[in-house]
This record gives structure tokens, sequence and C-alpha cells, in this order.
């Protein structure tokens, strides 16, 4: 939390903030639950702060609105959204590290670039 208000303060001429709305799933379980409702919180908290602060725009987007938009739709028996994610933002992002020393793949991290390209699209120059 203290790494994104640094990066947030060093930044305040960032216009517009883009974050995934989250939700829990079924079959999630209530501590994973709570969990992710407990971390979404505080960072929409945060985020909407800043966005107060700065006089910025803070945008939730949902993966149905972003990943039609970057990644196209799915075709039958293609690429997941996970798997085309990671070649878009590789594309877009050549010297950002999308897996790690041992190979896993830092989907999330793939996921953020392509929302950050979906911010800029719709609220953000070119």
């Amino acid at each position: 939390m203290s790494d994104m208000l640094a990066i947030l303060w060093r930044n305040r001429d960032v216009v517009v903030v883009c974050i995934e709305h989250q939700r829990a799933y079924g079959g999630q379980g209530v501590v994973s639950s709570c969990a992710l409702g407990q971390a979404y919180g505080w960072i929409r908290g945060v985020v909407d702060a800043w966005a107060g602060y700065a006089g910025s725009a803070a945008h939730l987007v949902a993966p149905h609105e972003w990943q039609p938009a970057i990644l196209g739709r799915r075709v039958k028996g293609g690429p997941t959204a996970k798997e085309r994610a990671l070649v878009v933002a590789a594309e877009a992002a050549p010297g950002i590290a999308l897996r790690t020393p041992r190979g896993r793949v830092l989907d999330g991290r793939a996921d953020a670039i392509c929302i950050a390209l979906y911010a800029r699209k719709m609220w953000g120059e070119g």
C-alpha cells in the first residue's frame, strides 16, 4: 500500500487512474472473498482520495469492458484472455518482465498493462 501511495504522489500530474472492478466468485471461500474485498476497498479508497486531491479521474472497469476492447473477442478453441493479454502486454511494454526468473507467467501484470492501454484508449490521448 505504501508503494502505491508513493507512486501516486510522484505522479501527481497523472490525469486518469483506472482499476479493475473486483467481485467475489462462487466457490471462492469466505476468507479469500473477505481478503479480496478488504484489499479492494483500501485500493479504491486511496485512489479515490488521491483523485479528489489531484483533480484527476478514477475509473473502475470490468473485465468484460476492457478485454474485448484491447484483446478482441475470443475465438472458439483459440487462446484464452490471459494468453492474449500476455501477447498484447509484451508488445506494448517490451521492457516490463511478464515472467518470473523461473518462468511463471505474471498474468496480473499483463492485465494491468492491458487495463492501462484501455484507459489510454478511453480517456487519454491516443
